[in-house]
């Protein structure tokens, strides 16, 4: 337990630290692109060897997956930012893995159908009056919509750090969303990193914990 613990602390640090790093090359360009995108994606990847060290003591096919869906959030944090749409893909890829991940470890529980059905009603009610604000197709943003929404419904019937990391995730992806539809705020993409790296983490704590 005190070398998870202590594993885990390290990783937070260094996520933070990732994190920190990211935001600072981005905002004032002491950083090349390529070192900003690998540290951005490097910084999701600590993340992932946490989860597989959490796999390694269980051994269950459930933790394997998320470690693997975070690797592809990896992956999916570089390509998003040379190609938005491709990007979403690959996130929309690692999502599969998380609800992988969710249906073998705890299969599907009534709770989980009713909380996506509305989940999908808000999203459609939602869409509906920013489609015209929207400057791209809404295809893509709904089908992404419908496979993040599927993850969180199944989180919540998961282990509490695994539902609070699904939760920051659509916290992220709802802050990242705005930017579409409004002119951002000072300090929103530090808040949709935030999140996105706190969901990351809590996401592989949970094999841990």
């Amino acid at each position: 337990m005190t070398s998870a613990l202590g594993l885990a602390a390290a990783c937070f640090i260094l996520m933070a630290f990732g994190c920190f790093l990211y935001l600072r090359g981005e905002s004032y360009g002491f950083l090349r692109p390529k070192a900003i995108l690998a540290i951005k994606g490097g910084t999701t990847l600590l993340a992932a060897f946490l989860a597989f060290y959490g796999f390694l003591q269980s051994g269950l096919p459930a933790h394997f997956l998320i470690s693997v869906g975070i690797a592809v959030c990896a992956a999916a944090d570089v390509v998003l930012n040379l190609r938005f749409k491709l990007g979403m893909l690959v996130f929309a890829l690692g999502h599969i893995c998380y609800i992988s991940a969710f249906v073998i470890g705890g299969g599907i529980h009534p709770l989980n159908v009713i909380i996506y059905f509305i989940f999908i009603m808000v999203i459609l009610l939602l869409s509906g009056k920013l489609k015209n604000h929207l400057s791209q197709a809404a295809a893509p943003f709904l089908a992404y919509s419908f496979i993040i929404a599927a993850m969180f419904s199944l989180a919540l019937t998961q282990p509490l750090l695994a539902a609070l990391g699904a939760l920051l995730f659509v916290l992220s992806d709802s802050l990242l969303f705005l930017r579409f539809v409004m002119t951002p705020k000072p300090g929103h993409h530090a808040a949709v990193m935030s999140a996105y790296y706190l969901a990351q983490f809590f996401l592989a704590l949970s094999l841990m914990f």
